[in-house]
């Protein structure tokens, strides 16, 4: 059953070590399209339920999606070792996600995007704070493009008073290639390196790895002809060749069924598997 647990450890650090670009922009765009395909495809309920290596049933996990008000709220209860965590997610008329709401272990997290008249992300405001509201903190992403439509700097703004920027690089396709720190216009070297295959959909995520000495991908993504993403590697944080490998199955439909967490040595640890009701 231990093995089962870097499932939901595995998400914890996507979230701790991804990228501002990747998880402002890209991770945004992905969980809009998996909540609109549950309205398209009329999906009510999604059950998640957890299996170790051998197939035994981890009663410890447990993951409940619930659509709501006409698809525009999707609620997801989650239980596993860690403890129990509701995420509320909510949408706009158009399908964007407006909102998110993290409650977990006395913490909440309330997470506001804003669009422009393009459809583009200008604001990622986050505010954390506990229970009695002793703590709260307010970070927001603030986003501008350049005339093409592309990424062109990130500010990054603590309680409303502190900020840090970051820009973007990009390849001779408009695509983001990398992103920097840039201080007192002193731009310093790339925190993270983005690649893509011929298609342009993203393959890599790299940055400089002190214990290796070059430049290692934190992850990798493969894609089936349906461009869906059918497999993910991961690198574990702390190992210089560390890594784990999800992979994901589908049904006709396009919706996720399954995710199967594979070690480094290319065995199989644990597996969570979705099964859907819809409606009329």
């Amino acid at each position: 059953m231990k093995n089962l647990l870097l499932l939901p450890i595995l998400l914890l650090f996507q979230s701790a070590f991804s990228q501002f670009y990747y998880n402002d922009i890209i991770s945004t765009a992905d969980v809009t399209k998996r909540f609109n395909d549950y309205v398209v495809n009329k999906v009510s309920t999604v059950t998640a339920t957890a299996t170790d290596a051998y197939g035994t049933k981890n009663n410890l996990f447990y993951e409940l999606h619930e659509v709501k008000e006409d698809g525009k709220v999707v609620k997801i209860s989650r239980l596993d070792e860690a403890g129990k965590k509701t995420t509320v997610y909510r949408f706009g008329n158009n399908g964007q996600l407006l909102m998110q709401i993290d409650s977990a272990s006395g913490v909440k997290d309330l997470t506001i995007y804003k669009y422009d008249a393009n459809n583009r992300i200008v604001s990622v405001m986050n505010t954390a704070s506990d229970a009695e509201n002793e703590f709260s903190q307010v970070e927001e992403h603030v986003w501008l493009y350049d005339e093409t439509g592309s990424p062109k700097k990130m500010w990054k703004i603590i309680n409303n008073k502190d900020s840090i920027g970051y820009e973007f690089a990009l390849d001779e396709k408009k695509k983001v290639a990398d992103e920097h720190l840039v201080r007192n216009r002193v731009s310093y070297d790339p925190l993270y390196y983005y690649y893509y295959d011929e298609l342009g959909r993203l393959s890599d995520i790299a940055r400089y790895n002190k214990i290796a000495d070059r430049i290692l991908p934190d992850f990798i993504f493969t894609y089936d002809e349906k461009n869906r993403l059918i497999q993910k590697l991961a690198t574990v944080p702390g190992a210089v060749t560390g890594y784990v490998t999800i992979r994901y199955g589908f049904n006709e439909q396009g919706l996720k069924t399954k995710e199967v967490l594979f070690n480094r040595l290319k065995e199989k640890t644990g597996a969570i598997d979705f099964t859907y009701t819809f409606s009329n």
